[in-house]
This record gives C-alpha cells, sequence and structure tokens, in this order.
C-alpha cells in the first residue's frame, strides 16, 4: 500500500475509535466501505446506501454473502499470514459475517458498550482476508 494512503487509513480509524453503532454510517459494513475507500475512493459504488437494519438486510440479500460480493468485485482471497493494512477482513459470524479492514495488524469492530475498538487480527477465529487485485 502506498504510504500515503496508510496515513489517510489510520487517520480515518483514529477519528472513530470509540463510536456507537448506527446502521449506515458505524455498521461492520459501512466501516469497512470507509475504510477500503480512503485508498480506493471508488469501491462499492454499486451498493445502495442504508440506514435501518432492514436497508442493510436488503442489500445483504441484493448481493449475497460478503464472500460472494468481494469475489465478484475484483478482491481475491488471499493466506492470513500475508495481510496487510487495506485488506478486506470478512469473520464468519451468525446470524451474518462481519466485514472489517486490517489496519497494522489489527481491524476496527464494534463493541455495544466501548462502540469502535480495535483488535489484533491474531485474536480472532474463523475469518479471511481479502485483497482488491482489479476486476
Amino acid at each position: 500500500m502506498i504510504i500515503d494512503k496508510h496515513y489517510e487509513l489510520v487517520k480515518w480509524i483514529d477519528g472513530l475509535l470509540g463510536c456507537k453503532y448506527q446502521w449506515g454510517k458505524i455498521d461492520c459494513v459501512s466501516l469497512a466501505i470507509g475504510g477500503i475507500r480512503t485508498i480506493f475512493p471508488e469501491s462499492f459504488d454499486d451498493l445502495n446506501t442504508w440506514d435501518t437494519k432492514e436497508g442493510a438486510l436488503r442489500e445483504y440479500t441484493r448481493h449475497g454473502s460478503l464472500v460472494e460480493y468481494l469475489q465478484k468485485h475484483g478482491w481475491q482471497k488471499i493466506p492470513k499470514n500475508y495481510v496487510q493494512s487495506g485488506d478486506v477482513i470478512i469473520l464468519d459470524t451468525k446470524p451474518m459475517q462481519t466485514a472489517s479492514v486490517a489496519i497494522d495488524g489489527k481491524c476496527p469492530l464494534i463493541d455495544p458498550d466501548k462502540g469502535v475498538y480495535m483488535k489484533s487480527l491474531f485474536e480472532l477465529d474463523n475469518w479471511q482476508a481479502f485483497r482488491f487485485v482489479g476486476g
């Protein structure tokens, strides 16, 4: 990743740490999209915005799983030991997958009490990483 883009990604997440959950702004997919757009501004332009759980579920249903969506749009699964800042992280959570973005060996997650916080990728279970390769 280009150093300037890395700086923008770090600056972006620093401004969100502690923010509380809000559909369409501070939910897992919105966070991942926001992080990726600091690097690739035109990414995910085909997604409609949402501000409710129902709106988010409509988009989820329209596009299929997060993994399917990424693979259709030029993102390739990579081995976990090759993850770098800017890669998309998909956690296999229930009832739906959780999306995030890698930043210096960590990824932002959302806790109902703490809000947005960073967690080491090494502390996560059942996750995959994807890198944009074009397409």
